[in-house]
C-alpha cells in the first residue's frame, strides 16, 4: 500500500464558523479508527501535544481506501515547532480495517527519491525503507522500488516560473 504523494486539488478546511459540512459515515469511521489507534480512548494524555485536538487531520478517499494524515499543530500548545515524532498516516479500508499505518518515530516509511534520468529527465521514486534506487534499474523486480512517477519533459511556458520547491512532493 503506497500513500499518495499529494492530495489533489484544494483542501477544504472544516471547522469554520457558520459553515455546514457533510461527512459520510464511512469517512467518519476511518477518521475515528485512526484517532483511536493513535490516541487510545481513556488513556490520559501525557502532555498537551498528545491530545487529539492538538493535531490537524487531513484525509482523501481513493476508491475503497481512505488515507488519513495526522500532523501536530504546535500552536495549539503554544509552541512554534512540532516534535520530531509527531505525525502519522493511515490507509483504512471502507470496511474499517487498517491496511497500513506509519507513525513517525516508530514505523519505517517509504523513502521518496527524486532522480535524474540518463536522458536528462527526472523521476520520483517511492522505495521500500532502506532501499536505494538505481536510476538504471527502475524496472528490476527485486530493486525495492514500489512506484515510479515519470515527470513531464516539458519546460515551463515562457514567462512562467517553476515552483519554488522545484515541484518536489510535500
Amino acid at each position: 500500500m503506497t500513500f499518495p504523494l499529494n492530495i489533489p486539488g484544494d483542501t477544504v478546511k472544516v471547522g469554520g464558523s457558520g459553515q455546514a459540512y457533510d461527512l459520510d459515515g464511512v469517512v467518519l469511521r476511518a477518521l475515528m479508527i485512526a484517532a483511536d489507534d493513535l490516541f487510545p480512548p481513556g488513556a490520559p494524555p501525557t502532555d498537551c501535544r498528545n491530545k487529539r485536538e492538538a493535531h490537524s487531520w487531513r484525509l482523501i478517499r481513493q476508491g475503497d481506501v481512505i488515507f488519513v494524515y495526522v500532523q501536530e499543530d504546535p500552536a495549539f500548545c503554544g509552541r512554534t515547532f512540532p516534535a520530531m515524532d509527531s505525525g502519522a498516516k493511515y490507509a483504512i479500508s471502507t470496511e474499517g480495517r487498517i491496511l497500513r499505518r506509519v507513525v513517525d518515530g516508530i514505523d519505517e516509511d517509504d523513502a521518496i527519491w527524486r532522480l535524474k534520468t540518463p536522458d536528462g529527465g527526472s523521476v520520483t521514486v517511492i522505495a521500500e525503507p532502506g532501499a536505494i534506487p538505481d536510476v538504471n534499474a527502475l524496472e528490476a523486480p527485486d530493486s525495492g522500488i514500489l512506484k515510479v512517477i515519470r515527470e513531464p519533459d516539458e519546460a515551463p511556458n515562457e514567462g512562467e516560473r517553476p515552483p519554488p520547491d522545484a515541484g518536489l512532493p510535500k
